[in-house]
């Protein structure tokens, strides 16, 4: 069975104010940030948001796609109760960007996925099932704060060829627009996807309003499985859209499948075309960051981090900046990146904390107490703990050594034949002590360390 995908990723740009209106982008009430342009007064007029060409142009540059100097804006027309005006402003005949390509790493190696087109447009309004979804609910309630805000839309060519590879494909994008700064990870469906499915050459079907990765996964393999199951009991696949039902695991037909000319494109009036000379587009380069890759090869280069480590701080967001900036004060890179992005980075995760939440210095005061000795890896890993949680770091609750030192000379008075043995060669009796050592101080300081420090006594 040969399987074809499709997709249509939709990412919402990180900017302040919709796309033709000055409301905020960031929703809270329903219907609360809204005005006459974002729904669909008579009259209204939309102007342009700058932001959103920047970003645009960003995106394009990242799917290495030829920008159009001149592009200009369409009326899509449909009737649905998300739009108020009964049209989507979006881009058709000229959009900003088209002809790229984003390379993928799957199992069956790097594959090229060609980019057709980007264009700017638009969102509807959000629509909520409140009673399941669109076959079962008898209502709907309608949230016009998304309305308006501003979305590219990244359209591939059918050259996926697997779920898996579908999979990488949105899951590096969003990755690398969180980095760059064009999304806003925090914000709900940030980046949302139509899928294109056929199998066998057959007839295509489009999978609607597919919102995170775990959707993705079971909306392509319902509707593989189910295009599968139909032409092996010799039925038609027929062209419709459909979406998938959390309910029931499968995919649902959602009306018809439109063609292109059913929409009725026409060019947007109150809006002239849009030019994007190159002294722009070569000023947005000089202002990008440098891309993820080159920041890996980087950290691997110049701190010595494994490909693991320096992965997950250049793509974790935040991460980078407060490595970097801890690197100047504590050239232990090794230590530094290990209690970083394992027990620092799940307890925020655990705490639903951000990075910025963390005090540098206090981070660093920490790890100089495990690299002095002054605290265990055990108790680490409790204080890191506390400090996320309570933004406090308790350090003065921790035992010095002088509580150590003191352990091993009781230790060594109390066991006089197991230091006689020791110093007679038999090393099982070094064991036997630091054994009693740890039962002490319940085990509050680490083994190779007392084995240091009782071996050092020893000699002397």
């Amino acid at each position: 069975m040969k399987v074809k995908i499709g997709l249509e990723t939709h990412i919402e740009l990180k900017t302040e104010s919709k796309l033709f209106c000055s409301c905020n982008a960031s929703s809270e009430k329903p219907n609360e940030r809204t005005c006459y342009v974002c729904l669909g007064f008579p009259g209204s007029k939309p102007q342009l948001n700058e932001k959103v060409v920047e970003l645009a142009v960003q995106t394009a540059l990242l799917v290495n796609c030829k920008i159009n100097e001149c592009s200009e804006f369409a009326r899509k027309t449909y009737f649905y109760p998300d739009l108020a005006k009964s049209f989507q402003i979006t881009q058709y005949e000229k959009p900003i960007a088209q002809e790229g390509f984003f390379e993928v790493l799957s199992k069956s190696g790097k594959k090229r996925i060609r980019i057709r087109r980007i264009q700017i447009e638009e969102d509807p309004a959000k629509t909520i099932y409140p009673q399941g979804n669109i076959s079962t609910s008898s209502y709907v309630y309608l949230d016009y704060n998304r309305s308006g805000i501003p979305l590219c839309e990244i359209v591939t060519e059918p050259d996926f060829e697997s779920l898996e590879e579908a999979l990488v494909y949105t899951k590096n994008l969003f990755d690398l627009f969180n980095y760059m700064d064009i999304i806003d990870a925090t914000r709900d469906g940030v980046l949302r996807t139509d899928a294109n499915v056929s199998i066998d050459g057959g007839e295509r079907v489009e999978l609607k309003n597919i919102s995170g990765s775990d959707a993705l996964e079971k909306s392509l393999k319902a509707e593989i499985n189910r295009q599968a199951s139909l032409k092996s009991a010799g039925k038609i696949i027929p062209r419709e859209t459909r979406v998938y039902s959390e309910e029931t695991g499968t995919t649902i037909k959602m009306r018809e499948k439109e063609g292109e000319e059913d929409y009725g494109y026409i060019t947007e009036p109150d809006l002239p075309i849009l030019y994007v000379p190159q002294e722009f587009i070569d000023h947005i380069k000089k202002s990008m960051k440098r891309l993820p890759e080159e920041e890996v090869a980087l950290l691997k280069k110049n701190y010595s981090l494994s490909p693991h480590a320096a992965e997950i701080i250049v793509y974790q967001k935040g991460m980078l900046e407060f490595f970097l900036t801890a690197s100047r004060n504590f050239k232990n890179y090794e230590l530094l990146s290990r209690w970083l992005i394992n027990d620092l980075l799940k307890s925020l995760n655990w705490n639903n904390k951000q990075i910025s939440s963390i005090r540098i210095n206090d981070f660093l005061e920490f790890l100089r107490a495990l690299e002095s000795d002054k605290i265990n890896e055990r108790q680490g890993k409790e204080l890191i703990k506390e400090f996320v949680s309570t933004g406090k770091l308790k350090l003065d609750h921790v035992s010095d050594l002088s509580e150590l030192d003191g352990a091993i000379v009781q230790t060594l008075t109390e066991n006089k034949k197991a230091v006689e043995e020791y110093r007679a060669g038999k090393t099982k009796a070094l064991e036997f002590l630091i054994g009693q050592i740890i039962r002490k101080t319940k085990a509050k300081f680490k083994v190779d360390l007392i084995r240091q420090k009782v071996q050092d006594r020893l000699k002397g």
